[in-house]
């Protein structure tokens, strides 16, 4: 690979980290629908390790907390976020109705369901950094 096609590539990883964050930031708990990343998981990923590769040891940080990150993201979640609480719920409603305390039991109940079915990918992707983080500390001396 030339210089070029080199700088190519890490300018467009640099441009997916950034949309990838901006997701981040808009998104920081709970399940999110995949198709609100700016690319797919396998592309993000392959960004983060190039960026991780660019990157200084504090960047490298968040860097690897958005590669685990990917598995929040799940097709068929929806167009709203799955949280552990109901969208727009406030404690004073709670004290007050118990149809918003069945709510909050719904909502939670509908997160645990998502953390358990992303529990092996989210394993996955928490061994799969550190491996590459492994096979490339040798490279940075």
């Amino acid at each position: 690979m030339d210089q070029a096609e080199a700088k190519k590539i890490a300018l467009g990883a640099q441009r997916l980290i950034n949309a990838y964050g901006a997701v981040m930031e808009k998104y920081p708990i709970g399940y999110v629908d995949a198709s609100v990343l700016p690319a797919d998981k396998d592309t993000l990923k392959f960004a983060i390790k190039v960026m991780w590769k660019l990157s200084d040891e504090n960047f490298r940080s968040l860097l690897g907390g958005g590669f685990v990150g990917l598995y929040r993201f799940q097709n068929g979640v929806g167009p709203e976020p799955i949280t552990s609480l109901p969208k727009n719920m406030n404690v004073a409603e709670l004290k007050k109705s118990p149809e918003a305390m069945k709510a909050v039991m719904a909502a939670t109940q509908q997160f645990l369901d998502w953390s358990e079915r992303t529990k092996s990918e989210m394993d996955s992707l928490v061994s799969e950094f550190q491996a590459f983080e492994k096979s490339r500390k040798g490279e940075l001396k």
